[in-house]
C-alpha cells in the first residue's frame, strides 16, 4: 500500500481549495489577553486583560466552529493572545477534536501542565507550536516584559515526552536581535530544531505605523546569514545583481497569492472575520451578526480587492522576496511595492542568504504565522 505524506496531502488539498474559495483552514483567535507583554505582537494591546468581557462566550465559539465545519473546515488553529488563558480552552479544543478536525495550537507554553499534556496525549493535535523569546531569563524579559523561559521550555519538553508533535519558534524583532542566535542555539541544545522564519515583522494590527519593533536591515542580513550558516546553508554570494523591479506598464493583478481569503479565514477574538491575521486595520464582517458562510463570502470579495505590486511582475527577485503581500506592498491597494523590502531582499541575495531562482525558505505554514 502506498504511504501518503501528510504534509504533501495537506498542501495539495489547500492548493486545490484555493481554486474554489473553500474555507478549509480557520484560525481562531480565542482571546486578546496574554500572560506576556510582547510589544511586537500584532494583537498586542496594553489593556487586553480588561477586554475579557468583550470576548466571545464558550457557546458563541462553539456555534462558530460548528458553522465553519459545516462549510468545509478541516484544519483549525487555536491562538491568541495566549489561548491557554481561556478557562474553556480544553472544552473548545475537544469540541473541534471530536469532529475530526486537524488542530494546531499556538502558545507561549508557560501554562502547559501535566493535565493539559495528558489531555493532548489522549486527543492528539496535528501539532503544537511554542514560541521561545530568549536564551536566558533576562533575555526573555527584555522581549516579553516577564520571565518565563524555563517554564516555556518545560512545557515544550512535557509535550514531547507525551508524544505530541511540538515545534519551537523564535519570532524576530528588534528586542530579540542581540539574543537571536543564542536563542536558536539554546533551543538546539535542549534537543529541538528551531523553526526558521522571516526576520521581518508584519505591522501591528492596532498600530501599523509603529517601526521600533522591526530589526534594522543590517541586523536582518547579518543574523539571517549566521542563522543559515548554523542551521541551514549559505549560498555563494551573488555579485552580478540584476536591477530591482519588473515591467510596471503591465496592469496590476488583484487578490491574494497565498491562502488568505481563498482557503483560509481568521476569526478574531471579538468575532470579526479576516482573510489573515497579518492584515493591519482590517474592517471585517462580524460573526456576531451573520453566518460563517455570509461572512466568508464578504471576506473573499474583500481579499480580491487587494492589489499586488506592479513592480513584482517580472522582477528578478520575486522568488526570493517574501510571498506575503503585507510585507511586499507599500500598502494593500496602491499597487506598488515597499522599496525597503526590495532593497533588503537584494542585500540578502548578495549575502548568499537567498537565491534569485529559489523560492524563499520558510519553516512556518502559511496559515499559521
Amino acid at each position: 500500500m502506498e504511504t501518503i505524506n501528510f504534509a504533501n496531502w495537506k498542501k495539495n488539498l489547500i492548493n486545490d481549495s484555493n481554486n474554489y474559495n473553500s474555507p478549509i483552514c480557520v484560525q481562531y483567535e480565542l482571546t486578546a489577553r496574554c500572560n506576556l507583554d510582547c510589544k511586537m505582537c500584532y494583537v498586542h494591546n496594553q489593556n487586553s486583560n480588561k477586554l475579557k468581557d468583550q470576548e466571545l462566550s464558550t457557546e458563541q465559539w462553539k456555534a462558530i466552529m460548528d458553522d465553519a465545519f459545516n462549510n468545509g473546515m478541516m484544519f483549525a488553529t487555536l491562538t491568541g493572545g495566549e489561548c491557554l488563558l481561556r478557562h474553556d480552552f480544553k472544552e473548545l479544543y475537544l469540541h473541534l477534536w471530536k469532529k475530526g478536525v486537524y488542530i494546531t495550537i499556538l502558545s507561549n507554553g508557560i501554562l502547559i501542565d501535566d493535565e493539559l499534556a495528558e489531555l493532548l496525549k489522549q486527543h492528539q493535535p496535528e501539532k503544537v507550536r511554542i514560541s521561545i523569546y530568549g536564551s536566558t531569563e533576562e533575555g526573555y524579559r527584555n522581549v516579553t516584559g516577564h520571565t518565563g523561559r524555563d517554564r516555556a521550555m518545560n512545557g515544550v519538553k512535557m509535550l514531547r515526552d507525551a508524544g505530541i508533535n511540538v515545534q519551537v519558534n523564535v519570532t524576530g524583532s528588534s528586542y530579540i536581535a542581540p539574543d537571536y542566535i543564542n536563542t536558536l542555539c539554546y533551543i538546539k541544545e535542549q534537543g529541538f530544531n528551531p523553526l526558521l522564519s522571516e526576520l521581518a515583522l508584519i505591522p501591528k494590527r492596532n498600530d501599523p505605523e509603529s517601526a521600533e519593533h522591526y530589526m534594522k536591515p543590517d541586523d536582518v542580513v547579518s543574523l539571517a546569514h549566521e542563522r543559515n550558516r548554523l542551521f541551514r546553508k549559505v549560498y555563494p554570494p551573488c555579485t552580478d545583481l540584476p536591477k530591482i523591479g519588473g515591467d510596471c506598464k503591465k496592469p496590476c493583478s488583484f487578490g491574494m497569492t497565498c491562502n488568505a481569503g481563498r482557503s483560509m479565514a481568521v476569526v478574531c477574538w471579538d468575532g470579526r472575520m479576516m482573510p489573515c491575521a497579518s492584515l493591519p486595520s482590517w474592517d471585517g464582517p462580524s460573526l456576531k451578526e451573520m453566518s460563517f458562510a455570509d461572512a466568508w463570502k464578504i471576506t473573499v470579495e474583500q481579499a480580491k480587492k487587494i492589489v499586488q505590486p506592479a513592480e513584482c511582475e517580472g522582477c528578478a527577485y520575486k522568488k526570493a522576496c517574501p510571498k506575503c503581500v503585507v510585507m511586499r506592498a507599500e500598502d494593500l491597494y496602491s499597487g506598488h511595492c515597499n522599496s525597503d523590502v526590495c532593497e533588503l531582499t537584494k542585500r540578502l541575495v548578495a549575502a548568499g542568504v537567498k537565491k534569485l531562482d529559489k523560492p524563499q525558505e520558510n519553516d512556518e505554514d502559511e496559515f499559521e504565522h
